[in-house]
């Protein structure tokens, strides 16, 4: 899986002459798409995860206080629901999430994307031994934890340390040996507490960067000015691109690169590579970025003035904006998300054989007739210019 920047944040072309030629006729414009969902449809998403992360430092709080079975299956359930969040806010990966350094709010909570930054049990041991180069307070605060890198931070590092006793991804611990480790008064506790509260705090940054009563980047954002967008052309681009990404990032990061079914896969399969690996919630996951698509691309269903992308679709082509849509609900139907991603390419013992190819393989095959539909069809329908190159849909 590789990162990159979207364009509309570096200055996209902003021309977009191919969606301007039918933006009349579907009695669509950018100002009227980007209101809708920026209003409708991120800012919702936003406050949703904001709701969420606070619950989940309500529970981390409560197992801080009482590490009992209870307790903690709460808080493994409270990351679950907040997870689930973040993956339907994933699709908006632009703006005050990713960009600059001082916000880079989604980036802080979850470095999946940017892989080399990735969390990992190397990092989190060095923060609960207290080797590591920040944050050496005794006792750890979530100040403290804030300026230190995002390897040390977010949802992944938290992960581990509630759903595993010993940072194996291989195996599946108890209540017990996890409860055995986080004990009271030690610094992998307090580190659990910063981790949760500090996340809660990049959930209400986020939200607050957006809110028109906060900075109102919704304002920019519908406006395309600001700091972000020269013009409404790249905050458009810009809105269409995020889509694509997440379409990419399913098919590569999330599928293709863990099973090695990508084109070009010059390693071997890795389930240590898939996302969720310690809760084991990779499909659920997955899932949750296909809701978070389906509604940036055609709104609520219930709104019957929503004026989305999929409403600039149906003006010039259709049949396009029928297969994208049947694209995403077979995805989705294919999708079992009690099912272990994790395992399925595990059983394979690093080569590409009877697991992956019976239980992965189909999955990832309806993710690459998506990718085309979407990030190669759809982007030339829009005039909305290609991702880079690892993620144009080619």
């Amino acid at each position: 899986m590789s990162g990159f920047s979207l364009v509309g944040c570096e200055g996209g072309s902003g021309s977009n002459t191919g969606a301007l030629a039918f933006l009349f006729s579907s009695g669509a414009d950018y100002t009227k798409v980007l209101k809708y969902s920026g209003t409708n449809v991120v800012l919702p998403s936003l406050l949703a995860l904001k709701n969420d992360t606070a619950t989940l430092e309500t529970k981390a709080l409560a197992y801080y206080t009482t590490q009992n079975a209870t307790t903690l299956g709460e808080l493994q359930n409270a990351w679950k629901a907040a997870h689930v969040s973040l993956k339907k806010v994933e699709v908006f990966y632009f703006g005050p999430g990713t960009y600059p350094s001082t916000k880079n709010y989604y980036v802080k909570m979850d470095a999946f994307e940017t892989i080399s930054a990735r969390p990992l049990w190397t990092y989190v041991n060095k923060m609960i031994t207290n080797t590591a180069a920040c944050a050496t307070t005794n006792p750890m605060t979530s100040t403290d934890l804030a300026s230190c890198s995002v390897i040390y931070k977010g949802f992944e590092s938290l992960e581990i340390l509630i759903f595993s006793s010993d940072g194996l991804a291989s195996t599946i611990d108890d209540a017990t040996s996890i409860n055995s480790v986080n004990t009271a008064g030690s610094r992998r506790l307090e580190y659990l507490k910063a981790l949760a509260q500090l996340i809660n705090q990049d959930a209400n940054s986020l939200y607050n960067s957006w809110d028109p009563s906060g900075e109102n980047f919704l304002g920019n954002f519908i406006a395309g000015n600001g700091s972000y967008f020269p013009n409404q052309g790249v905050a458009f681009d810009t809105y269409v691109q995020s889509l694509g990404n997440i379409v990419y990032q399913i098919w590569d990061g999330k599928l293709g690169g863990p099973a090695c079914l990508t084109p070009g896969c010059s390693t071997n399969p890795n389930p240590k590579s898939t996302e969720a690996t310690f809760s084991r919630n990779a499909y659920q996951d997955l899932y949750e970025n296909l809701l978070g698509l389906e509604l940036g691309y055609q709104g609520n269903p219930a709104d019957t003035d929503a004026v989305t992308l999929s409403t600039m679709i149906q003006a010039q082509n259709p049949q396009l904006d029928t297969d994208i849509k049947v694209a995403i609900a077979a995805l989705k139907s294919a999708i079992n998300t009690s099912n272990d991603l994790y395992a399925q390419i595990d059983t394979d013992t690093g080569s590409v054989g009877t697991s992956i190819n019976t239980n992965v393989k189909p999955i990832y095959n309806l993710a690459t007739t998506l990718k085309v539909l979407f990030n190669v069809d759809a982007f030339s329908a829009l005039g909305v210019p290609s991702l880079p190159p690892a993620a144009d849909g080619d």
